[in-house]
């Protein structure tokens, strides 16, 4: 599975963009939608369905989903959201497949994944693997990523996980089912791309191990740190850590 050429990724947030965010048009339309998608999986009436305690041991109360979106170029230059993408992508059609056996949901425009249990197994697959490497799906010889990435070479990207990629499995260079390697596919991307997390993962809160990974997503893809309030660049111009990025209060 050789995947050819890629495309690029930006940030959202659920609520109200950093000054310095709104002088960089691009980052501007994929925070909207970035915000229309966390409202889908997130909004109080859904919270049995997503939030369910089959998932207790990955993520807050089990509250661990991933999701991509390549919006058209020309909309990276607007505030307005495009009802086209919205109509396109139903909450109620993401949200019964992200429920269903696969916990993945593919458009051409918009990926998503829950946890998923690996058969035999205590454990999951992560949602970030599920999308980036190998959605497990019969039939798919490539990731979910490729496919939207190539959708439009040129197009605005945004990678949204709710926790940080965990230290133990998906953000550690050289583990077996690291993310990292699969990132360059975004990397290469022509279009504006960011990598975005919603609250660090509980276990590496503090983490020395986290704060080195942190640099190894950021070399690949722009890592932003998204709240209700705000979106921090990760690592900034000085190549220094922000502390927000490390450390936090998990957010529910």
């Amino acid at each position: 599975m050789t995947p050819p050429p890629q495309t690029t990724l930006t940030p959202y947030t659920h609520g109200i963009w950093d000054r310095t965010f709104k002088t960089d048009r691009s980052l501007n339309a994929a925070k909207k939608y970035m915000g229309y998608l966390h409202e889908i999986l997130c909004e109080q009436k859904v919270s049995e369905l997503f939030y369910s305690n089959s998932y207790t041991g990955y993520g807050s109360e089990g509250q661990q989903f991933a999701v991509a979106i390549n919006v058209k170029a020309e909309q990276c230059s607007t505030n307005d959201l495009d009802q086209n993408f919205l109509d396109q992508y139903p909450s109620d059609v993401v949200k019964n497949n992200l429920a269903g056996v696969n916990k993945v949901f593919i458009g051409d425009r918009l990926i998503a994944a829950r946890p998923k249990p690996i058969p035999g197994s205590n454990n999951n697959y992560h949602s970030e693997y599920l999308l980036l490497i190998n959605s497990t799906l019969p039939n798919q010889e490539v990731p979910p990523i490729w496919h939207l990435l190539n959708t439009d070479n040129n197009g605005c990207v945004v990678f949204y996980t709710y926790n940080s990629p965990c230290v133990k499995t998906c953000s550690t260079p050289n583990n077996c089912y690291s993310i990292i390697p699969a990132l360059d596919m975004i990397k290469v991307h022509s279009g504006p791309k960011a990598f975005v997390f919603w609250q660090v993962w509980q276990h590496d809160n503090n983490s020395i191990k986290w704060k080195e990974n942190i640099k190894s997503i950021n070399d690949k893809v722009p890592l932003y740190h998204c709240d209700a309030t705000q979106c921090t660049l990760c690592v900034n111009k000085n190549n220094r850590i922000e502390k927000k990025c490390v450390a936090q209060k998990n957010q529910n």
